[in-house]
């Protein structure tokens, strides 16, 4: 089974958190504020360059989306990304593995919920 979780955040502008990926689904709404948000699926992860499974930082892209070096990250120049912008009213969804990367275009204001499910489900 899984736990549902709710989180309200209040962020400033030019906050920029790398790409990544989680193993729960998310739903977040934007409730003040716009922010931008590239989407990668699950088949395209080899192209993102995590850090490994053992790692702190594992499920988080080593890429600089902002500035990608394609000399040390030639895969990540093959990404098929979907882009939305988010306003004010605006929800989005997104499936667990799919690798998001947010960038927030000016102060924001945005709840979120996503479920934990158990290791015994095999999802990493």
């Amino acid at each position: 089974m899984g736990i549902a979780e709710f989180v309200a955040r209040l962020q400033p502008g030019c906050h920029l958190p790398p790409l990544l990926y989680k193993p729960h689904e998310h739903y977040y709404m934007q409730v003040r504020g716009c922010k931008r948000m590239l989407f990668v699926s699950p088949e395209q992860r080899y192209r993102l360059y995590c850090y490994p499974d053992t790692h702190l930082l594992r499920r988080r892209s080593r890429v600089n989306v902002c500035s990608p070096d394609f000399t040390k990250h030639p895969l990540f120049a093959g990404v098929g990304a979907l882009e939305v912008v988010l306003g004010p009213g605006d929800a989005v969804f997104f499936p667990s593995r799919w690798a998001h990367y947010t960038e927030s275009l000016g102060e924001l204001f945005f709840p979120s919920r996503w479920a934990h499910y158990t290791e015994s489900l095999g999802v990493r």
